[in-house]
């Protein structure tokens, strides 16, 4: 068939690997694209060493003062801060995976790991709160309680301080200067979604702040109502169902990525219009987009292009370019693999399309 001939059947991979079967991002653009993920990453992996550190610290300080205090509340916000500390680590870990090149068997890389470390610290805090409240219900059984409601003070207090530092310096937002001025889609992904371990790093600490907190409102009671001892088990259960709930939306997200669902910074009728709007293609099918981990998004696509535009002849390389500029500078896309299709190859076209979404 002649339209078969013309068929040029030109894939075009965008990517950071040659050797291991991508093709490279074309000029300055493409390595801002991948500069701005290696300094996200960077951040998040100096921000999770320092949480770790600070967090250990606490930890220690915990066990002793809720040993002397004899309270429940204290020794479970240590525990808590154990479960803090492994999750770091594993952030920690899962962010120097991700940095790793693709290869022939991982030909993404390891950017899931990122996302498979997020999700084990989210089941770590579910664990851990299914303890704390399984221990409030016992210690509320008990008939009489000796809590030292000085030593609880002190120790929340220095918790707290230590928690309200650990949220500032995983918050922290350092300055990036100018040296990507024109991937500022790509930047804007990376704001609104964060990295997934420095998310859930986040949420350590914010559970963190919470149960600090209901320690030393429960010391004050019971400095001033030393026989309502109730109140500590009391507390501990509250906050840790508040510690449950403040994981929830992060479990979604990590659950949309997994399934690779479409990342919500990307609208699907937006990238199919842009698409279809470049001069000499007809129509555009089988598009799908999805997200390797936050900020890493992947779209492949097919474009149905005629043989003449205006009377002159389709330049279907320019057109490919066209396309993979439009997906990194518009939508921020790390990888993006174009199928050309000429519209009169007719039936042959219609019987080699697969399904996609709105096709």
């Amino acid at each position: 068939m002649g339209g078969s001939k013309r068929r040029d059947e030109m894939l075009l991979n965008s990517g950071p690997d040659d050797e291991n079967g991508y093709g490279t991002v074309d000029g300055e653009h493409g390595a801002q694209l991948h500069l701005a993920r290696h300094e996200v990453l960077q951040r998040a992996r100096n921000r999770l060493l320092i949480a770790a550190v600070l967090s250990l610290m606490v930890m220690v300080a915990e066990i002793v003062g809720g040993y002397l205090a004899d309270s429940l509340a204290v020794v479970t916000d240590a525990a808590h801060m154990l479960v803090d500390f492994l999750g770091f680590i594993i952030a920690l870990l899962a962010i120097c995976l991700a940095r790793k090149q693709p290869s022939q068997r991982l030909t993404h890389g390891w950017h899931r790991a990122e996302i498979i470390g997020a999700l084990f610290s989210v089941l770590i805090i579910w664990v851990m709160t299914g303890v704390l409240i399984y221990l409030g219900i016992k210690r509320a059984m008990t008939d009489r309680l000796e809590i030292d409601a000085n030593i609880m003070i002190i120790t929340a207090s220095i918790g707290l301080t230590i928690n309200f530092i650990l949220g500032f310096i995983l918050h922290f937002k350092c300055e990036r200067g100018n040296i990507m001025p024109t991937v500022s889609v790509l930047e804007a992904s990376y704001t609104e979604h964060q990295s997934m371990n420095l998310r859930a790093a986040t949420l350590h600490v914010i559970g963190d702040i919470i149960q600090s907190l209901s320690i030393l409102i429960g010391a004050i009671v019971l400095y001033i109502r030393p026989d309502l001892t109730i109140i500590d088990p009391i507390l501990t259960i509250i906050f840790s169902v508040v510690v449950f709930l403040t994981t929830c939306r992060l479990f979604r997200d990590i659950m949309t990525i997994l399934m690779e669902a479409k990342p919500t910074s990307i609208d699907f009728a937006d990238a199919r219009r842009r698409l279809v709007e470049i001069d000499g293609v007809e129509g555009v099918h089988s598009l799908r987009i999805w997200s390797l981990t936050s900020g890493v998004h992947v779209i492949t696509v097919h474009l149905v292009i005629a043989t003449l535009y205006d009377g002159e002849p389709v330049n279907a390389r320019g057109i490919l370019k066209e396309a993979r500029h439009i997906l990194e500078t518009k939508f921020g896309v790390l990888y993006s693999t174009v199928q050309i299709e000429y519209s009169d190859d007719g039936m042959a076209f219609l019987c080699a399309r697969t399904p996609g979404p709105s096709d």
